[in-house]
C-alpha cells in the first residue's frame, strides 16, 4: 500500500513530467492486478540495466520487471529491435502502478535517438506489457510487425506521439485492455491513430480510455482496423475528446477492408468546445459489422452523422445506439438500423453529467430504460460498458449503459443496534432505507432467537410505513405477546426483499422504555413525557395504541430487568 504522502509525490512527479492525471468523467478502469511472473524473471533499476537485459539476457519465457523511476530511453537501443524467434516474453512495471515506471523517448517534434520505445519483430509468440507508462516519441510507442504473435498490451499509459501510439502489422489474436491512449492536447499532426491494426485478425480491444485522440485540422482518430482484418472486438472502451472513434476500414484500404466484427458498449464524448471532429464510429468497406448499445454524444459539431458507412461492400446491423445525431449511409453501404434513438441530445436529464462526458443513465432516460429491440443473436450484448449484467429491467436498455436502480440500503432502524424491544406485546421494529423499498410477496424479514431459537418472522405484520411519504421506511409489528422476553433476536433481509444485506440484532427487555438495557425508575419519566399520546412507539410499554398509568404498571413489574449478555 502507498501511504498518503507517496502518493501525493507521485501525482506531483507527474505534473513535473508533463503527464496529466485525467479527471473523472474519464478516469480510466481498474485494471486488477496480474499474476506473479513465471520462468525467468530479471529486475531492472536503471536504463543500461534494461539496455544490458534486453541484449544479453533476452530469451523464451523472460520477464523483465522494470523498477520505479523515469528511463530515458535513448541509450535503451535493444528495445527498439527485439527479434525473434521467442516465446512467451514480459515487460512490466514492478510496482503493478503503471504511473510509477515511465519510459520516456525523446520528443514528438523531430526525430531523435529514441524515435520508438518498444519495436519486436521476428516470429515472436507471446509479448506482454504492463503496467507502465511510456511517451514522448516521433514514431511510434510501440511497432509490431510481420512474424509475432499474440501481443498483450495490459495497463499502460501511452502518451504523445507524432504517429501511431500501437501500429500493429500484420500479428493475429491481439489483446489491448485497461490501457489509456492520450495526447496531452493534441497531435502534431494528422497522419495518427492511437492503435493502426492492418492485416490482423481476432483482435479484442477493450476496457480502454482514449483520450484527445485529435490533430490540428482532423486526424485519424482513436481505432483503425484495416487492410482486411477480420474479427475485432470493440467494446466497453470511453473514447472522450476524439476526432474520430472507431474505424472498421479505411477509405484508402481493400475491399473488402475489414470482414465481420462487433462494436459495442463504448462511451464516445466530444465537448461543446470542440474545434475538430468528425464520426463516432466509420464503416469503410466492412463486411458484416455489427454495431451494438453504443452512447455517443458529440454535440453537434458533426451534425449530419454519429455513424457512417460508406461503399457498396460494407454491411452492417446497427442496432441500440443512444445517438445525439443521425446514422448515415453513403455511397452504396448498407446498414441495417434497428431500436436507435439520434436525438440524445435533446435530453441532457438522460445522463449522470452531460456536461462533462459521463454518459451513464439516470432514472430520467426513460425513452432509453428497457427499450432495446431483439437482436439477431441476443448474446451478442450480454452485460454493459460497467460489465453489468443485461437487462437488469423488463428489457436491455439503448446504449451503452444498462441502468441499474440504486439498491436500498439500511440507514437507520428503531430499537437501533443491540437495542431494546420493551412492550409487552405488539412491538415494533422500524427500518429506515437510502431509496424506496418494494416488498416481496412473502415476509421481507427473517428475525431469529439468537443461540439457535425458531424463527419468529411470521409473527410480525409488515408494511410500508404510511406515516412516511417517501415509500423507505419499512414497519413490522409484533401480533400480540409472541417473543419472549429478556431474549436476543436477529433481524436480517428474506430471499426475494430487494435490499442490501444487513444484519441487526435486538432484545426484548419489558418496561425499558428508555431503551438503557435496564428497567429503572427514569423509564417512568419516559412514560409521563409522553402521558395520552395515541401512538405504537416504544413507550407504550403495554401494547393498547395509548400511553396511560397502566404502563406505569409494567416499569413497576419488570424493574431492575437487565438485557442478558448477547449469545
Amino acid at each position: 500500500m502507498i501511504g498518503r504522502n507517496h502518493v501525493w509525490f507521485a501525482v506531483a512527479a507527474l505534473a513535473v513530467l508533463g503527464i496529466l492525471v485525467p479527471a473523472s468523467a474519464v478516469a480510466a478502469k481498474v485494471a486488477p492486478p496480474l499474476p506473479p511472473p513465471s520462468g525467468t524473471v530479471i529486475y531492472v533499476s536503471t536504463p543500461g540495466e534494461l539496455q544490458t537485459a534486453i541484449s544479453r539476457n533476452l530469451a523464451s519465457n523472460t520477464t523483465i520487471m522494470i523498477n520505479a523511476g523515469v528511463y530515458d530511453m535513448s541509450s535503451v537501443t535493444a528495445a527498439r529491435w527485439i527479434q525473434g524467434p521467442m516465446q512467451n516474453i514480459a515487460f512490466r512495471g514492478a510496482t503493478g502502478n503503471r504511473d510509477d515506471v515511465v519510459l520516456v523517448g525523446t520528443g514528438m517534434y523531430g526525430s531523435g535517438a529514441a524515435d520508438y520505445i518498444f519495436q519486436f519483430s521476428g516470429n515472436i509468440d507471446g509479448i506482454l506489457l504492463a503496467d507502465m507508462t511510456l511517451k514522448n516519441v516521433y514514431h511510434h510507442l510501440v511497432h509490431i510487425m510481420n512474424g509475432c504473435h499474440a501481443p498483450h498490451f495490459y495497463n499502460l499509459r501511452l502518451i504523445d506521439c507524432r504517429t501511431q501510439f500501437l501500429k500493429i502489422q500484420t500479428i493475429d489474436d491481439g489483446l489491448v485492455e485497461y490501457c489509456q491512449l492520450e495526447f496531452t492536447d493534441r497531435g502534431p499532426d494528422d497522419y495518427m491513430h492511437g492503435i493502426d491494426c492492418l492485416t490482423s485478425d481476432n483482435w479484442i480491444i477493450r476496457d480502454n480510455t482514449f483520450l484527445r485522440m485529435r490533430g490540428p485540422y482532423l486526424s485519424g482518430g482513436a481505432i483503425l482496423m484495416w487492410k482486411g482484418c477480420w474479427n475485432t472486438l470493440v467494446e466497453r472502451n470511453e473514447f472522450i475528446e476524439c476526432d474520430f472513434g472507431v474505424a472498421f476500414g479505411n477509405p484508402g484500404g481493400w475491399d473488402p477492408d475489414h470482414v465481420n466484427g462487433i462494436i459495442r458498449n463504448n462511451f464516445f464524448y466530444r465537448g461543446p468546445d470542440a474545434t475538430t471532429g468528425d464520426v463516432a464510429i466509420t464503416l469503410n468497406r466492412a463486411q458484416n459489422a455489427r454495431v451494438y448499445n453504443n452512447t455517443a454524444v458529440q454535440h453537434d459539431l458533426y451534425y449530419w452523422a454519429t455513424i457512417d458507412g460508406r461503399y457498396p461492400t460494407t454491411t452492417a446491423l446497427i442496432y441500440n445506439n443512444l445517438l445525439d445525431n443521425p446514422i448515415n449511409p453513403r455511397e452504396g453501404a448498407t446498414l441495417t438500423t434497428v431500436g436507435n434513438i439520434t436525438n440524445a441530445g435533446d435530453y441532457p436529464e438522460w445522463f449522470a453529467d452531460f456536461a462533462n462526458g459521463d454518459l451513464h443513465l439516470t432514472d430520467l432516460a426513460t425513452g432509453a430504460i428497457d427499450q432495446a429491440q431483439t437482436l439477431p443473436d441476443p448474446n451478442d450484448v450480454v452485460d454493459d460498458y460497467d460489465g453489468d449484467a443485461r437487462p437488469a429491467g423488463a428489457a436491455k436498455d439503448v446504449g451503452a449503459d444498462e441502468y441499474v436502480s440504486a439498491v436500498p440500503e439500511l440507514l437507520s432502524s428503531e430499537p437501533p443496534v443491540d437495542g431494546t424491544l420493551p412492550k409487552t406485546q405488539n412491538n415494533v421494529i422500524k427500518l429506515v432505507f437510502s431509496n424506496a423499498i418494494t416488498l416481496p410477496g412473502g415476509d421481507p424479514l427473517v428475525i431469529v432467537q439468537m443461540g439457535g431459537g425458531p424463527d419468529v418472522s411470521s409473527a410480525f405484520s409488515y408494511q410500508i410505513d404510511p406515516g412516511d411519504p417517501s415509500g423507505t421506511t419499512l414497519k413490522a409489528v409484533e401480533q400480540g405477546p409472541q417473543l419472549v422476553n429478556q431474549t436476543w433476536y436477529n433481524v436480517t433481509p428474506a430471499t426475494g426483499f430487494a435490499v442490501q444485506a444487513f444484519s441487526l440484532d435486538v432484545c426484548t427487555l419489558t418496561g425499558d422504555a428508555n431503551n438503557s438495557g435496564r428497567v429503572t425508575t427514569a423509564d417512568y419519566s419516559e412514560v409521563k413525557a409522553h402521558m395520552s399520546e395515541y401512538t405504537d412507539n416504544r413507550y407504550d410499554l403495554n401494547g393498547s395504541g395509548r400511553i396511560t398509568t397502566a404502563d406505569y404498571s409494567v416499569v413497576k413489574s419488570h424493574m431492575g430487568d437487565r438485557a442478558p449478555t448477547k449469545p
